[in-house]
């Protein structure tokens, strides 16, 4: 695809409910958006008419997943002007009965890998700013 003058965001969690959504809003506003949901989750069905849009499968709590999240973004649309890190799960259970492995699983996927920037290269970066807005849904 051609470089764009058309800002481009990464959005986690995008298969379904309000990532899906953030994800077609900004489609619709005339942004290029790369999409990362896990496997099986539906994302190329959703996302197959979209000329603008970059589809990326895998788990984002994997550290790997982010890096090629990321590289696959820059590769198709030259730059990331915004992350969308709306991937999240919940463990509904009363703390003592949570495992210390279920309360990771949660830290990995709510809390990105630091490697889910778009930092290197600076330059593709430059004047860009960041918010972060993380949203839980309960994972079943």
């Amino acid at each position: 695809m051609p470089r764009s003058a058309s800002p481009v965001a990464l959005v986690t969690g995008a298969a379904n409910g309000i990532g899906l959504a953030i994800a077609r809003s900004l489609l619709a506003s005339g942004w290029r958006v790369a999409v990362l949901d896990l496997p099986g989750a539906g994302l190329a069905r959703r996302f197959v008419k979209h000329r603008r849009a970059a589809v990326i499968e895998g788990d984002v709590a994997e550290e790997a997943t982010a890096n090629r999240a990321v590289a696959a973004a820059l590769e198709r649309f030259g730059r990331i002007d915004g992350i969308v890190s709306n991937a999240g799960i919940s463990r509904n259970k009363p703390i003592r009965r949570l495992a210390l492995e279920d309360w990771q699983r949660v830290l990995d996927v709510n809390l990105p890998p630091r490697s889910c920037s778009p930092a290197p290269p600076r330059r593709r970066c430059a004047g860009a700013k960041a918010r972060w807005c993380s949203l839980h849904p309960a994972e079943r």
